[in-house]
């Protein structure tokens, strides 16, 4: 599997198991970088998952039981998966609404920054290939964000 804007190898099963027993304390997400089946690498959001083994390979399924849909992640396609705790500043649970508040933002976030899509992914594969740096159309706190949660 190759993929010229992907650097780091996936997450190693192991990572993978960690992030998602800290779901067993209490209510959180997780977020993750998936390459897709079109080789885009995309950000996702899983907020209310389980994990699943299938013919030998582990799987993260994600309900979303807002639209009644869910999707599969595969175990090798993930590059970096994150928990993030549904907590306020001084450690208490969120109120459902600033839960449903705080999702929101993240599926936000993940339509937003879409690493690489469309037309430009093109782009952004031919500037990779030559050397060139690639200049980030949208800079500011989102990008920043993401770069803090996947360090």
């Amino acid at each position: 599997m190759k993929h010229p804007f992907v650097v780091s190898p996936p997450q190693r099963i192991n990572k993978i198991f960690q992030e998602y027993e800290k779901l067993a304390g209490g209510g959180g997400i997780l977020l993750l970088q998936y390459l897709t089946a079109n080789g885009d690498v995309a950000l996702r959001v899983c907020p209310d998952p389980f994990m699943r083994e299938v013919s030998g390979r582990v799987e993260i399924v994600s309900f979303n039981h807002f639209r009644n849909k869910k999707w599969s992640y595969l175990g090798s396609k993930i590059y970096s998966l994150r928990y993030l705790p549904m907590i306020d500043d001084e450690g208490y649970e969120l109120s459902a609404g600033a839960k449903v508040e705080r999702i929101s933002f993240y599926f936000a976030l993940s339509k937003d920054l879409s690493f690489s899509s469309g037309t430009e992914h093109y782009a952004k594969i031919a500037c990779a290939l030559s050397g060139r740096r690639i200049d980030q159309a949208r800079q500011g706190r989102l990008r920043e964000l993401l770069r803090a949660i996947f360090k």
